[in-house]
């Protein structure tokens, strides 16, 4: 009880970075690398947390990069091989890598998909997210404004 509610609201946001941080070290060869740029960039953020208009759309500007990457970006690749026992010929079909969302990316052997549409949409949603957040905090803000 002898924490004041600022103290304990740090404490806790301070925590949740901590925690987040851990899990992505721990988890860093599957999915923790994403838990752990979260961690950084609510580190990054810190500062700002007094200041809506600034953290929550450099927060969603993160979550909308880090979402629209991880959703188009080339996750598994596959190739098939067969072979016909009676001609003895050989086929092998191109290299096909696929994103959570079902996007194919494919080329001949050897191939490695290009980090480019990702990169993109990336950005575009970033973009488009940090946007739409700043709006609906500065019109809150202004209703709040017009209230007093």
């Amino acid at each position: 009880m002898g924490d004041s509610p600022p103290e304990e609201a740090s404490l806790k946001f301070w925590l949740v970075v901590g925690v987040l941080f851990a899990f992505g070290v721990l988890t860093i060869f599957s999915i923790g690398l994403y838990f752990w740029f979260m961690a950084v960039a609510l580190a990054l953020l810190s500062p700002f947390r007094s200041r809506p208009q600034v953290f929550l759309p450099g927060l969603a500007l993160f979550l909308g990069f880090l979402i629209a990457y991880v959703l188009v970006a080339p996750w598994g690749c596959s190739q098939s091989f067969s072979q016909n026992f009676a001609s003895g010929e050989e086929t092998i079909s191109p290299v096909i890598c696929t994103s959570p969302i079902g996007i194919e990316y494919s080329g001949p052997e050897p191939f490695e998909p290009s980090r480019s549409p990702a990169l993109i949409a990336g950005g575009v949603t970033a973009t488009g997210a940090a946007a739409v957040t700043w709006a609906v905090v500065r019109s809150r803000r202004q209703r709040e404004i017009a209230r007093i």
